[in-house]
């Protein structure tokens, strides 16, 4: 195993570290799964609005001249929508010129202007986007050559990890927020729950989901490094992540978090069906759902078909098209 992608995980929910310092903790992380001779970099982009962004903390690793289009000022320079079209509203990984300029064409750009934009032929880049619609961590892993593609490792665990570092993005925002509807021991132990969180279905579920996050943490992650990252999801039914925290007395506890993802209200979908629906809308899988909700797969289908029959539409494109407008 090159890296412990769990480590990457941990390094996202470091939420004592200024931005600075969580991005390069990050790229540390993920230096291990990087191609040598390659480069990495890492970036913040806000946006503040339909037509204002800030991009922040841009840091660098490697090779600065595999990275032309990434850089603090190209980013600016780019036209909000064009800024938006390669930046999905929901994580995302994404490889080299072939999945940007389909973004970029989707954002209105004409294949002439892609061309212009991306400046001629790209090194091979992987580009995580984690986050949702309004702040983002990108992570851009660059490689010399194409033929390098092969060589970057443990793809298959990095789509895994951005689902965890999208959640990281939303708690870094809100880290003022009283948000906190649990608390529980490391073995899983309900000392308090509140709110959303007091049925207890969802304290049996929180209590599971702290029980496989210590597992995954523990032995696990040198034996089975997969099994480790696929028990660790990415939310407790789409609605907590799991944090730490030391008490005055020395005591190690976990809170539950409300973390929900930032998607826009459409029609009398509820929270869910919303959420699932918006996902869908932004080209995941069932699988790729249930791992960044912290759901079964039956019950991502449940809510997806429950949302399509409210919106009246049939196919994913057609999910697309309605609901791609209030995502818009």
């Amino acid at each position: 195993m090159p890296g412990d992608a769990l480590r990457i995980v941990e390094a996202g929910y470091c939420a004592e570290a200024d931005e600075e310092a969580w991005i390069a903790g990050i790229l540390d992380a993920v230096e291990p799964f990087a191609v040598r001779g390659g480069a990495l970099a890492a970036y913040r982009l806000r946006f503040e609005s339909s037509d204002s962004f800030a991009v922040t903390s841009l840091v660098v690793r490697g090779d600065r001249g595999l990275l032309p289009p990434v850089t603090a000022g190209t980013l600016n320079a780019l036209p909000p929508p064009l800024l938006r079209a390669t930046h999905p509203p929901s994580p995302r990984l994404l490889s080299s010129r072939k999945d940007l300029g389909r973004l970029l064409a989707g954002g209105g750009s004409s294949p002439a202007a892609v061309d212009a934009l991306l400046g001629g032929p790209l090194p091979f880049m992987e580009t995580a986007i984690c986050g949702d619609r309004s702040d983002v961590l990108a992570l851009v892993l660059c490689a010399p050559d194409p033929a390098a593609r092969a060589a970057v490792r443990g793809r298959h665990l990095l789509e895994r990890v951005i689902a965890h570092l999208g959640a990281a993005v939303r708690l870094r925002s809100t880290v003022d927020r009283d948000d906190v509807d649990a608390w529980l021991t490391p073995s899983g132990c309900v000392l308090d729950a509140r709110g959303p969180a007091s049925p207890r279905e969802e304290r049996e579920s929180l209590a599971w989901a702290v029980q496989q996050a210590e597992r995954a943490r523990g032995s696990l992650r040198r034996s089975a490094p997969e099994e480790a990252l696929e028990i660790w999801r990415g939310l407790v039914l789409a609605r907590w992540s799991i944090v730490d925290t030391v008490e005055r007395d020395g005591r190690r506890l976990l809170l539950a978090r409300r973390n929900e993802p930032d998607v826009p209200r459409r029609g009398s979908l509820s929270g869910m069906e919303r959420t699932v629906a918006f996902f869908a809308a932004n080209a995941h899988s069932h699988k790729q759902m249930a791992y960044a909700l912290g759901i079964s797969p039956s019950l991502v289908g449940r809510h997806l078909r429950s949302a399509m029959l409210k919106l009246g539409v049939r196919s994913r494109a057609e999910l697309t098209r309605v609901y791609g407008e209030a995502a818009a």
